[in-house]
């Protein structure tokens, strides 16, 4: 636990120290608004260190076990019914996902329902995570697949609303977070672990999750053929209810609570149906298991609660109180700053460059990997204040270019950084980037007379899922040319 809370403090406290430096050089906050910012660093530290105990206890081991497990039934049909079904309740899960369905929501002034958008991109992972078990089962290519789905995703977004199209990116980014991750992450390794060993497992054990998020995309692009309306301009700002710190803290408390019990309750039935009707565990085992779940709810509701209470809410004040009183360069700055150190506080990322160190034995160092995913947050978070600074600049400006590299690139490099690379990109999108520097990138748009916050505001999450993809690739393309000259 002390390594845990150790790990988490080097990954927050710099989020910390940069806002106080902001309240006390550029844009002071309230006495009240610095309170519960410091609650929220508070409740951020101790919920971390505590979920990310939970995730190696738990949902690590149930992920791995039912992967290993629908697997060696051999039975295809129950292979994509199973992936099917656990697609849909873990994104149904995915706190981020519940947090955009009710930014959407709110910001569309109720165009879009946070349950419609929930049950859509639900169903859109639940399918793809399906196709994506099939991938590892039959050693399919991913570049072949990535390619495919993306040439379709940007033919359908020609005839979709802007703003759907930054919806549907965003809601990519946000169902691969704190609880998807892990869990996919760990199901893929089960998978791969029995699948084609004329296959390099290493090829296999990435990529499930960057399949499992173009699901999302789909998904909200298929609805929003059906939803013809323009919602540009539908933003009205909400006027901040005045309640005291402990309301504020007790409110988000119960609906950090909510969110979790509805999401792992699922999980939990999938698991106990699978212990006690397919194959059962240890009796030490399923005790770990459980006990670990218990962390992990506990960790989450701490994290939610101060991410929903304290990080939010000063960070979209300080976006358009920075507007109103710095040089736009400024803006771009501390974009860049605040999503190289969100993404050292987001809790999957440390699952994924743990298992990339240890799938590779050590040959590719999680830390430099930390460094590229971090280093392509900052870049995408400093476009996409750019974008929101330059009304000319539009989203498939970033995305579309973004996208062609790595898709050429994916055709070019070792499979296992193409996996590497697309895993990544929806890990970079979790909890700390959806809510803190979401907040940040809306208040700007907010603020800005030039922007429309439902167009301008969204489509950070996208470009946040797409850079880290292409660094990766990137990396990959050198790693490549490393090895055919020591070869020669």
């Amino acid at each position: 636990m002390l390594q845990k809370l150790k790990e988490v403090m080097m990954a927050v406290i710099p989020i910390a120290i940069l806002v106080v430096i902001i309240h006390l050089f550029l844009t002071p906050l309230t006495q009240k608004q610095f309170t519960l910012f410091a609650i929220g660093v508070v409740l951020v530290l101790f919920g971390l260190a505590i979920f990310l105990l939970g995730v190696d206890i738990s949902i690590s081991r149930m992920g791995h076990i039912l992967g290993r497990g629908l697997t060696k039934t051999g039975n295809i049909k129950l292979l994509v019914a199973g992936g099917i079904l656990i697609g849909f309740i873990v994104s149904i899960a995915e706190p981020s996902l519940t947090i955009l369905g009710d930014q959407i929501a709110t910001m569309s002034n109720q165009s879009l329902s946070q349950m419609l958008v929930v049950v859509v991109v639900s169903l859109g992972v639940a399918f793809l995570l399906a196709l994506g078990m099939l991938r590892i089962v039959f050693a399919w290519n991913i570049s072949k697949i990535v390619t495919i789905f993306y040439v379709l995703i940007f033919i359908l977004a020609i005839f979709v609303d802007e703003a759907m199209v930054a919806f549907a990116f965003d809601s990519s980014g946000a169902t691969t977070g704190a609880l998807t991750v892990p869990f996919v992450l760990a199901l893929s390794a089960g998978i791969s672990s029995l699948s084609n060993e004329e296959i390099e497992q290493d090829d296999m054990s990435f990529g499930l999750v960057g399949i499992a998020s173009i699901g999302p995309i789909l998904a909200m692009l298929i609805l929003g053929l059906f939803s013809r309306q323009s919602l540009a301009g539908q933003f009205i700002e909400q006027e901040p209810l005045d309640q005291s710190i402990a309301l504020i803290v007790w409110e988000s408390l119960k609906s950090s609570i909510g969110q979790i019990v509805v999401g792992v309750i699922p999980l939990l039935v999938i698991f106990l149906i699978y212990h006690y009707f397919i194959e059962k565990q240890t009796p030490q085992t399923f005790k770990d298991i459980m006990v670990g779940l218990g962390y992990l709810m506990f960790g989450l509701v701490l994290f939610l609660t101060g991410v929903s209470a304290g990080f939010m809410p000063i960070s979209q004040y300080l976006g358009g109180a920075l507007y109103e009183t710095q040089a736009q360069w400024v803006l771009v700055l501390i974009g860049f700053i605040l999503g190289v150190m969100a993404i050292l506080a987001e809790p999957a990322i440390y699952v994924l460059i743990n298992q990339i160190e240890d799938e590779t034995g050590g040959s590719i160092s999680k830390n430099l990997v930390l460094v590229l995913i971090s280093s392509g947050v900052g870049v995408a978070i400093a476009l996409t204040v750019l974008r929101i600074l330059n009304p000319s600049m539009r989203l498939w400006h970033i995305l579309l270019p973004g996208f062609i590299m790595t898709i050429l690139l994916s055709h070019k490099v070792p499979k296992l950084f193409v996996g590497m690379g697309f895993d990544s990109g929806g890990v970079a999108s979790g909890p700390m980037t959806g809510t803190f520097i979401f907040a940040y990138v809306q208040g700007i748009a907010i603020a800005s007379p030039v922007s429309d916050p439902i167009i301008d505001g969204f489509g950070m999450i996208a470009v946040v899922a797409m850079v880290p993809i292409l660094f990766i690739e990137i990396l990959g393309w050198v790693y490549l040319k490393i090895e055919q000259k020591q070869q020669e």
